[in-house]
C-alpha cells in the first residue's frame, strides 16, 4: 500500500522518499522504526485535515448552442428543438425565436435550464398558419452574458386538412404612427371558412373599445387586415389585443403595448468619411425629423464585419439638438462595421444603414535614389493572407493608373513588407502603394501616403 504525504504545495511524497531523507541509522533499528511510522501516519492526517481548501470565483461561461430540428410537425403547430450545454455550474435560460423568414419576430418564453442538464430541449409553438415556411433558432443566456444563438433552421408547416379548422391570426408592425393616431395591421388565416377579425384597444389591458372588420373571407391563405385607431394622446401607453373568429374556433393574438408618435417622420445618419485608418476615429451623425424631434433620447447600434443577421450592439446613446441634429464620435474602429441610431423611446424610428470600412495601415517611405530609379519600401498591416499590392502613378485629376504589381514579404512581427524600384521619368512624378486585403470585406481598400520621385 502507498501512503502520500502532503506538502504545503500541495504535491505529495511517498513514504519510501520521507524515509530515504531519514538518517540511515533510524531505517537500521527496529526498535525505531515503528515509532517512526505512527509519527508518520499522525503527521499524514494533520496535513490532510489542515491542508487548505483552494477556490476561485470564476465568471460564468457563455452557454453553448446548437439549433436541431423541427419536430411533430402539423399544420399549426410544431416542436422546436436544440442542444443547450450551460457549460459550467450556473443557470442558464433557453428558448427560440420563430416567424416567416430569417427576422423571426416572435420568441417564446424562456425557459430555465437545470444546472446539472447538457443536452437537448425543446419547446412547441403554436398558431402557425398551414403550409408555411418558418425559420427559427435557440438561444440561451445568463445573468451578466449577452444571448447566444444557434444557426438558423428552417421546416415547412404541414397543409391545411381537408374541410375547415379554426382561425389562425397574427400581428404584423404597425404603420402611419402619428400624434393622435395608427395603423394597426394582421395577418390571418380564415380557415376555409368566413371569418371575422376583431381589434380590441384601449388604456389597459381590459381593452373597452372594439373595431370589427369587413372579414377575412373564407379562404385557406394568409389575408392582411387592417384599422386605423384614432384618437390617442401622445405620452399614453396603449393596449391592443387581435381576434379572428369563425365556426370553428377563435384565436386572439398576445397583448401588445403601444404609445403613439411625436410626429416624427424620418431619421437620418451619415459618417464623416466613409472608411478610415485602422484603429481611427469617425463622426457619425445626423439629423431626427418632425415635430418634437429636439431633446429626443436615441441610441448608437453597430454591427461589425462578417455582419450576422439581427446581431447588433449597443455601443453608445446620444441625443438631438433643438433643429433635431445629433451626432457621436466612435473611436477604435479596426474592421469594416454597419451602423445605425434608433429613437430609444416609442415609437421606435431607425436611421438608414451606414457602412463604414477600416482601412489598412500602409506606411510607404522614400529609399536610395539612383540616377535611373528609385528605390522605396513599405508595409501592410493587420496582414491578409490574399493581400494584392500594386504601385500607382498619379495621372492627374484625382485619377491613379497601376503601374505594376507588388510583390511583398510576411515579416515576424506579423506584417506584409515590401520594396520597390520606381523608374525615374523626364518629369518629377508621384507614386503610392493600392492595397487590395482580399479579406472578404473586412477591410477596405487602402491607398499609402504618396512619395515623389524626382525627375531624371
Amino acid at each position: 500500500m502507498r501512503i502520500r504525504c502532503l506538502t504545503a504545495r500541495g504535491g505529495s511524497l511517498r513514504v519510501a522518499e520521507v524515509f530515504r531523507r531519514l538518517p540511515g541509522d533510524r531505517l537500521r533499528s527496529p526498535r525505531r522504526r515503528q515509532p517512526l511510522h505512527l509519527a508518520l501516519l499522525t503527521l499524514f492526517a494533520t496535513l490532510v485535515v489542515a491542508a487548505p481548501a483552494v477556490a476561485a470565483d470564476a465568471a460564468p461561461a457563455a452557454p453553448k448552442v446548437t439549433t436541431g430540428a423541427a419536430t411533430a410537425i402539423g399544420p399549426y403547430a410544431a416542436t422546436l428543438t436544440a442542444t443547450v450545454d450551460p457549460v459550467d455550474e450556473t443557470s442558464a435560460e433557453y428558448g427560440f425565436e420563430y416567424g416567416r423568414d430569417a427576422s423571426y419576430g416572435n420568441t417564446t418564453a424562456t425557459v430555465l435550464l437545470p444546472i446539472t442538464l447538457a443536452g437537448p430541449v425543446q419547446l412547441n409553438v403554436t398558431e402557425l398558419a398551414p403550409g408555411a415556411v418558418y425559420h427559427f433558432r435557440a438561444f440561451a443566456k445568463k445573468d451578466g452574458i449577452a444571448a447566444v444563438y444557434g444557426d438558423d433552421q428552417s421546416f415547412t408547416t404541414a397543409p391545411a386538412p381537408a374541410g375547415v379548422f379554426a382561425p389562425t391570426v397574427a400581428a404584423l408592425p404597425m404603420s402611419d404612427v402619428t400624434t393622435t393616431s395608427v395603423t394597426v395591421n394582421a395577418r390571418v388565416n380564415p380557415g376555409g371558412q368566413a371569418t371575422t377579425v376583431r381589434f380590441e384597444w384601449g388604456a389597459t389591458t381590459t381593452y373597452g373599445k372594439t373595431v370589427d372588420d369587413a372579414g377575412a373571407g373564407a379562404g385557406y391563405g394568409d389575408v392582411i387586415r387592417s384599422t386605423t385607431l384614432t384618437g390617442l394622446t401622445t405620452g399614453t401607453t396603449y393596449h391592443l389585443r387581435i381576434g379572428a373568429k369563425n365556426a370553428s374556433g377563435t384565436a386572439y393574438t398576445k397583448d401588445i403595448s403601444f404609445m403613439p408618435g411625436r410626429g416624427l417622420t424620418k431619421l437620418v445618419a451619415d459618417v464623416s468619411a466613409p472608411s478610415i485608418q485602422w484603429g481611427g476615429t469617425v463622426a457619425f451623425e445626423g439629423r431626427l425629423h418632425g415635430a418634437s424631434a429636439n431633446n429626443v433620447r436615441l441610441e448608437i447600434l453597430r454591427q461589425d464585419y462578417p455582419y450576422k443577421e439581427g446581431e447588433w450592439t449597443r455601443i453608445g446613446t446620444t441625443g438631438t439638438l433643438d433643429d433635431g441634429t445629433w451626432g457621436l464620435r466612435l473611436k477604435g474602429i479596426y474592421t469594416s462595421t454597419k451602423l445605425r441610431a434608433r429613437v430609444i423611446d416609442e415609437p421606435t424610428v431607425y436611421s438608414n444603414l451606414v457602412k463604414l470600412g477600416a482601412e489598412l495601415q500602409v506606411p510607404f517611405v522614400k529609399g536610395k535614389l539612383g540616377r535611373s530609379a528609385m528605390q522605396a519600401r513599405g508595409a501592410v498591416f493587420p496582414v491578409a493572407k490574399k493581400a494584392k499590392i500594386t504601385l500607382q502613378r498619379y495621372a492627374g485629376g484625382g485619377r491613379w493608373v497601376n503601374v505594376k504589381p507588388i510583390t511583398g514579404k510576411r515579416s515576424k512581427s506579423g506584417r506584409l513588407t515590401f520594396k520597390v524600384a520606381i523608374k525615374r521619368n523626364k518629369s518629377t512624378q508621384k507614386y503610392r502603394a493600392y492595397v487590395d486585403p482580399k479579406d472578404g470585406g473586412a477591410h477596405a481598400l487602402t491607398g499609402s501616403a504618396t512619395v515623389t520621385v524626382p525627375k531624371r
